[in-house]
């Protein structure tokens, strides 16, 4: 009762909102589509937002006149764009390594289809490859030092900026609770015991693009053999050989197989040393 009474605000036509200012708001710019039985439908929406990460739940505004609304209230089901039709693309960032990402790089599900949040080195066939910031480290430095950064530099922009991201922040939800490294480390015992001779005793195992260690080792006919698949990411490592020289040992492995390699530098004339099923 102590509190003073607010008067209502009668607001005159000449104070009226000018309507031209609703243009300067921003809005998005989506193709919302639909599916009712064998019919398709889709409409240009400018609103769809995340609402939570946890459930992954988002809204979406959409005329009531149209008739993609129809479709979705009868069968709670749409498609939404994600990145905008105008202006500049979203800027994808794998969200393990903090690396920029075009859509050659992205990760991948176990059915194939594109993980927009993790690059093909970070999670490849539904894993995350990575359950060891420091390990993670240490392989970024390497390419950070290649394209002039110092050591120092590196290493601490990483440690500042990996803890930012969504994996790091989540990762007792997110983690496989240590299937894939103790995978990993069954590699690494299955490749050690090979006994190959000038091969160091390897002790990591990197996430590699296939595209980029797919090399063509010649037959004795001459001809040339691949292996591996552009596409999908492995495990491997490059080592330098007990012997000396100027020949890298190359270290392959997927699920069902380990690949043991030479070659020169840049990878020029490799050399297949044990191609092994597992």
């Amino acid at each position: 009762d102590t509190l003073p009474k607010s008067e209502p605000i009668e607001h005159k036509p000449s104070e009226a909102i000018e309507p031209n200012a609703m243009f300067k708001l921003s809005y998005g710019l989506f193709v919302l589509t639909a599916k009712d039985g064998d019919k398709d439908n889709g409409c240009i929406i400018n609103t769809a937002a995340q609402l939570t990460s946890n459930p992954n739940r988002i809204t979406i505004a959409v005329n009531k006149g149209n008739y993609t609304h129809d479709m979705i209230l009868k069968t709670g089901l749409f498609n939404v764009s994600i990145n905008p039709l105008l202006g500049a693309p979203r800027q994808l960032v794998c969200q393990c390594c903090g690396m920029p990402m075009e859509d050659a790089v992205l990760g991948r599900e176990k059915d194939g289809s594109l993980n927009e949040n993790y690059c093909r080195w970070c999670y490849a066939d539904g894993t995350y490859t990575y359950s060891n910031m420091e390990d993670l480290i240490d392989v970024c430095v390497r390419h950070m030092t290649s394209e002039g950064f110092t050591e120092e530099q590196a290493r601490g922009y990483l440690k500042q900026t990996l803890p930012q991201l969504d994996y790091w922040k989540r990762y007792e939800e997110l983690s496989d609770g240590g299937q894939f490294e103790e995978f990993k480390k069954q590699l690494i015992r299955e490749i050690n015991d090979l006994h190959i001779p000038g091969l160091p005793k390897v002790e990591k195992l990197n996430a590699l693009a296939g595209s980029y260690v797919n090399l063509a080792y010649p037959l004795p006919s001459g001809e040339k053999v691949r292996f591996l698949d552009d596409g999908t990411t492995y495990l491997g490592n490059q080592l330098e050989s007990e012997f000396g020289g100027d020949r890298c040992f190359g270290i392959l492995a997927g699920m069902d197989f380990i690949l043991i390699c030479t070659y020169a530098a840049e990878g020029a004339d490799p050399e297949l040393v044990l191609y092994k099923k597992r």
